[in-house]
C-alpha cells in the first residue's frame, strides 16, 4: 500500500481532522495525546474525549474560547490501557498534574473516566440503558 492509510473506525458521520491545524497524531500508538494545544503556557481545562467525541470536544475548544475565555487543551484519548503504559513524563505532558479543571466527554457509559478527570473534573455521558437513539 503507498500514500497514507484512511481507516474509518465508526459507523458515524465524523469530519476527519485537518492536521495541518491539529497536532499530529504521532501520539496515537501511546493511547492519548495532545490533538489541540491551549493558547497559553498552561490550560485553564482540559476536554478529554475518544472517538466520535473528539471532534465535539475539538468544536467546543473554541466556543469556549470565544464566548467564555476559556484556554482549554484537547486531548484524543483512545485507549486507556496504552496510556498507562506510558511513562508518567509522557502522561504528565498530555494531561498536567496541575489542571484540575478537566471534563471527559463520551457518548456511552462514564464508568472509568474518573481515573482521567481527577476529583475535581466531570465527565458528560449516558450512564442509562437504553436512553439513547439513532443518531439522526
Amino acid at each position: 500500500m503507498s500514500g497514507p492509510a484512511l481507516w474509518v473506525l465508526t459507523r458515524q458521520g465524523v469530519p476527519v481532522f485537518d492536521h495541518g491545524r491539529t497536532a499530529p497524531a504521532e501520539g496515537v500508538m501511546k493511547g492519548a495525546y495532545v490533538l489541540s494545544r491551549e493558547r497559553g503556557s498552561t490550560p485553564d481545562l482540559i476536554l478529554i474525549a475518544s472517538g466520535s467525541e473528539v471532534h465535539v470536544a475539538e468544536g467546543a475548544q473554541g466556543v469556549i474560547a470565544t464566548h467564555h475565555g476559556i484556554d482549554a487543551r484537547v486531548v484524543s484519548m483512545h485507549s486507556w490501557e496504552l496510556f498507562r503504559e506510558q511513562h508518567r513524563d509522557y502522561q504528565d505532558a498530555v494531561l498536567p498534574p496541575m489542571v484540575k479543571n478537566r471534563l471527559a466527554v463520551e457518548a456511552g457509559a462514564t464508568l472509568g473516566w474518573c481515573e482521567w478527570v481527577g476529583d475535581a473534573g466531570v465527565v458528560i455521558g449516558v450512564d442509562r440503558f437504553g436512553a439513547s437513539a439513532p443518531a439522526e
